[in-house]
């Protein structure tokens, strides 16, 4: 019995030897690095869609809420919320506009007509 042991040791032991060694042979691929206002932007980008989704836990809270000093203080995170919101799509156009390779593709988007609401 202790002589299957140590050979079952031996095994994993080898196991886990090869598959170190064929870690070590692999390379993740490497990505550029990001431009710092690239990099920034998508800072904000994270912030403004953690905003969202707490505006929607916000609006959810806001349909069940009973109590007036609950309901007027989502209200006031609400408008907090929209402030945040509109202060970073501010810092991000911000950021569009000082580089170079970013101004002339907002300037782009700009340009195209937002697409018009379906009917309710």
């Amino acid at each position: 019995m202790g002589a299957s042991r140590v050979a079952r040791c031996k095994r994993n032991l080898s196991l886990t030897l090869a598959g170190a060694r064929f870690g070590a042979l692999l390379e993740p691929p490497t990505r550029p690095v990001l431009s710092p206002t690239l990099d920034a932007m998508k800072e904000l980008v994270v912030a403004g869609q953690a905003l969202i989704k707490d505006r929607t836990a916000a609006l959810n809270r806001q349909k069940v809420v009973r109590s007036a000093l609950l309901r007027r203080q989502l209200a006031q995170r609400l408008r907090q919320i929209a402030r945040q919101l509109a202060a970073i799509d501010a810092q991000l156009q911000g950021l569009c506009l000082g580089d170079a390779d970013l101004a002339p593709r907002l300037a782009i988007l700009m340009s195209i007509p937002p697409s018009p609401k379906p009917p309710p």
